[in-house]
């Protein structure tokens, strides 16, 4: 039986992960990036013996990492080494401050310190954004590219916790009344390049997510990172094409599953 090819587009964290579980499923896998390292937006600098990360520097869920090297038999410790941050950040607010903990003694007394009419403010919206949470993260991990999948029963069952009509400040002003504490809890929405009066309340999430599972940095610089796994792909005959190839244009004729692709020398494209 002959082995299914599959062309992926693009060596960035979403390429790289598609190519690991294609090419553990026994594909015959081809990507195609026409930047000279791997890595996307997840990719580096380098200006003499200095290395400067172009993308984030911390993450939160590495669970979800980790689930990915295990679906392809390997480790991610084997790849990545990550410190979790304690505490994972500090807020300053005009001379006052206050550390932000995963752990939830340490968050509370922070939060006792800081704002302590809001310690069972802390508690309530750890309780009930994860509700929230469990509830959208079926939502999360399933395509909705029909007008069906609206009509699903995972998503009906999530419509309470959308939080309809309210921003994410709206929905932490449910749990916390110190402005300060709103803003420690809400800032998050900036990652989505929105203000928390504008951001939809579902997000706030988002802050949860960071004090559910923790805030964590790598020990090395993410090129690196990028590399090994470039380098576990060719151990998995994931065949690997840089610089070499500028996708420009993609054909799929009509009722066939077959499908050209235009391409041109990325090398040409710089000069």
């Amino acid at each position: 039986m002959l082995k299914k090819k599959v062309v992926i587009v693009g060596a960035g964290p979403g390429g790289l992960a598609s190519g690991m579980l294609l090419s553990a499923a026994s594909c015959d896998v081809y990507i195609y990036e026409k930047q000279p390292t791997v890595g996307g937006r997840n990719s580096a600098l380098q200006l003499g013996d200095f290395t400067f990360d172009l993308g984030p520097t911390f993450l939160s869920m590495p669970y979800i990492i980790d689930e990915l090297f295990t679906a392809v038999g390997r480790r991610m410790s084997d790849y990545l080494k990550l410190i979790e941050l304690s505490p994972m950040y500090n807020l300053v607010f005009q001379g006052e401050s206050i550390s932000m903990y995963r752990d939830r003694d340490l968050m509370k007394e922070a939060m006792q310190s800081f704002s302590p009419a809001d310690v069972q403010g802390y508690e309530r919206f750890m309780e009930g954004i994860e509700k929230k949470w469990n509830a959208l993260l079926p939502i999360l991990q399933n395509k909705h590219d029909s007008i069906l999948d609206y009509g699903r029963w995972r998503f009906l069952k999530a419509l309470p916790q959308l939080s309809l009509g309210k921003s994410v400040y709206d929905v932490l002003s449910d749990y916390f009344t110190d402005e300060r504490v709103k803003l420690a809890f809400s800032f998050q929405a900036k990652y989505l390049g929105m203000s928390p009066w504008e951001c939809p309340g579902a997000f706030s999430i988002l802050s949860f997510m960071e004090h559910k599972y923790g805030v964590f940095t790598r020990s090395a610089a993410s090129i690196s990172f990028q590399k090994r796994w470039q380098k576990l792909l060719k151990r998995m005959k994931g065949r690997f094409i840089q610089i070499v190839v500028f996708v420009k244009c993609l054909w799929i004729k009509a009722g066939q599953q077959a499908f050209y692709l235009k391409m041109v020398s990325a090398l040409k494209l710089t000069k």
